[in-house]
């Protein structure tokens, strides 16, 4: 998907060459390996002792930088889990980056308490994912309701730690994360000021994305989308299943808060951009799954989503069900966008027409029409995901 235009842009003014994290020459602990994930902890600055799997690929060299993907799990979940899931630590899916995943802090306990859980290829291993954690003290990110800890700051104070002590290839950092994972990527990182220009890409897979309480009133296609990240430009990837009953489809209220369709959390992050509401969209592989490309030119596919009917609340893993491995396509568009090309190509859009702060915003509906994917949701809404089979 890049352009060669933008390839050559870049070399001629010296920019493809990696950008070295502090790391870069130190040489591995005695028990640090490459072997499998290790199991480590870090002091927070709030005081806390959080713990994250560490993923070196085998090929790891401490004098060649390498890219750093970061994965955050579910809520109610666990890192080991989500590595389970997502198969990132496997050389066939990911042969060169460093993985991390780190552990949630429960939203109503003091200690964390984790629910050990072996992973699965059906969705319903994932459909308790929001029960109320009052008693379980079930770990949870920054942007779900209970959560009670500045995940952000942690991430940032990680993303740190990591970059001064192995070789971080700094143009290649992505976030990605399932259920309240994914909301916290896409809608706490990535509208952080300082977390959007640390990350190069971010990707979501049945991502919750709760909006602030709404009191009686929840309009999943036009409420409020907040975001202050100083008007970065974001590129932004998405999975969705049109029969999850967690975090459904269509939005709507969950947990006294508001949840928006998928369709308009993502032509928001696309007005946001500055990209056009109009996207191409086509057939994943000849199946019924949609797939959703916003930008034009240079900025091709700088947001995209994958609409899978058949799938519940779940990673994809590009079974019988959901057809698109999410661990493939975020990869591959890892691949496509670096801090390099996002920020060239982000200088040169048009600034945002959405208003971040507005109540009663209708998103890229009311400015720029409405997209081939808002469109969908429409259809959804009137006729069932079966319409679509």
């Amino acid at each position: 998907m890049r352009s060669l235009a933008v390839a050559v842009l870049l070399a001629s003014a010296g920019l493809c060459h990696a950008a070295e994290s502090k790391g870069c020459g130190q040489q591995l602990p005695d028990d640090i390996t490459t072997d499998k994930s290790n199991n480590l902890t870090i002091k927070t600055s709030d005081g806390l002792e959080r713990s994250y799997l560490l993923h070196l690929p085998s090929n790891y060299d401490p004098k060649k930088p390498h890219g750093l993907i970061w994965s955050f799990h579910g809520r109610g979940k666990n890192a080991t889990h989500q590595e389970e899931i997502t198969k990132l630590s496997e050389s066939a899916s990911n042969p060169n980056h460093i993985v991390v995943y780190p552990q949630g802090w429960p939203g109503s306990k003091k200690s964390p308490k984790f629910r050990l859980r072996r992973a699965s290829d059906d969705e319903d291993d994932e459909e308790d994912e929001d029960e109320d954690d009052s008693k379980t003290g079930q770990a949870s990110w920054q942007g779900d309701p209970d959560s009670t800890t500045d995940d952000v700051k942690f991430t940032l104070e990680l993303l740190e730690s990591i970059s001064n002590s192995y070789c971080v290839e700094e143009d290649k950092v992505y976030a990605s994360g399932m259920s309240n994972g994914g909301g916290f990527v896409a809608n706490m990182l990535a509208c952080d000021e300082n977390a959007a220009n640390k990350f190069a890409a971010f990707a979501s897979a049945s991502g919750a994305y709760y909006q602030n309480d709404v009191s009686d009133t929840c309009n999943p296609d036009s409420v409020a989308i907040k975001c202050d990240n100083n008007d970065s430009k974001i590129a932004f990837i998405s999975t969705a299943g049109g029969r999850d009953k967690t975090i459904p489809f269509l939005g709507g209220s969950r947990r006294k808060h508001c949840l928006p369709s998928d369709p308009h959390f993502v032509t928001t992050w696309a007005e946001r951009n500055g990209l056009p509401a109009a996207n191409a969209t086509s057939s994943y592989d000849n199946t019924n799954v949609e797939h959703y490309m916003f930008g034009e030119g240079d900025a091709a596919g700088m947001v995209q989503s994958y609409y899978i009917p058949d799938m519940g609340h779940q990673w994809p893993t590009g079974n019988s069900k959901t057809h698109v491995s999410a661990t493939k396509v975020f990869m591959e568009f890892f691949e496509d966008w670096n801090m390099t090309r996002r920020n060239s190509i982000g200088s040169s859009l048009p600034a945002s027409t959405y208003n971040a702060t507005s109540a009663d915003t209708t998103g890229a509906a009311s400015v720029l029409g409405v997209s081939s994917y808002q469109a969908l949701g429409l259809v959804v809404a009137m006729f069932g995901s079966m319409a679509l089979l």
